[in-house]
């Protein structure tokens, strides 16, 4: 393996507002990283690149408050990059899909029927993604996929009984990072349903 030993300059600029309202809440963030000594994969090979670079994103939450007893909410986070394969200023590829995921949005319920009773459905869906890159792992196309989980947590004598489902639906799916390196070794599914359960008292 090839490891170029330069120094790498990274310059962030953040941006940010929060946003209050009677019953409802949110955040909207934008970035901007940039870098002259980049690192990524050359194609067929496991060699270090060291190229410029620069990379944008966005994250947005909201939260609203529906009951004293239900509440709703959600993120939205985009990522994108870019990156200068010959080092003419121009920065004319994008980074690879193991460097830049896909677009992801997320949901949630939380609902607390009865005192003794509180609970929360979640989903996360990960969008498609089609990268022009020729970075290992680079140009792979990413499939969407959509994970629900359910949560619930019950007050049982002294102590408090948690049950859980990941993957309600038991959707068939492999996650992002195990399809970006689109490689026999680490293609492989996402857990399909999982039912747990925990009882936990505190002294």
């Amino acid at each position: 393996t090839n490891v170029e030993s330069e120094a790498k300059r990274t310059e962030n600029y953040e941006i940010g507002t929060r946003f209050n309202g009677a019953n409802w809440d949110g955040s909207l963030v934008a970035f901007l990283s940039e870098s002259d000594n980049g690192t990524t994969f050359q194609p067929g090979t496991i060699n270090i690149l060291k190229q410029p670079e620069r990379i944008t994103g966005l994250e947005a939450t909201a939260n609203f408050y529906v009951s004293n007893n239900v509440r709703i909410g959600g993120t939205y986070t985009m990522l994108d990059g870019e990156v200068d394969t010959d080092n003419d200023g121009n920065f004319d590829e994008d980074l690879p899909t193991t460097r830049i995921p896909p677009n992801k949005l997320t949901a949630y319920v939380d609902f607390q029927p009865r005192d003794w009773w509180a609970a929360r459905v979640q989903a996360t869906y990960s969008a498609t993604q089609n990268n022009n890159s020729t970075a290992f792992g680079g140009g792979t196309r990413i499939r969407d996929y959509l994970v629900v989980d359910a949560y619930s947590a019950f007050q049982v004598g002294p102590g408090t009984l948690s049950v859980g489902i990941e993957n309600l639906f038991n959707e068939d799916y492999t996650p992002v990072i195990n399809q970006a390196y689109n490689s026999s070794f680490a293609f492989a599914r996402g857990p399909g349903r999982t039912i747990s359960a925990s009882y936990r008292v505190e002294f």
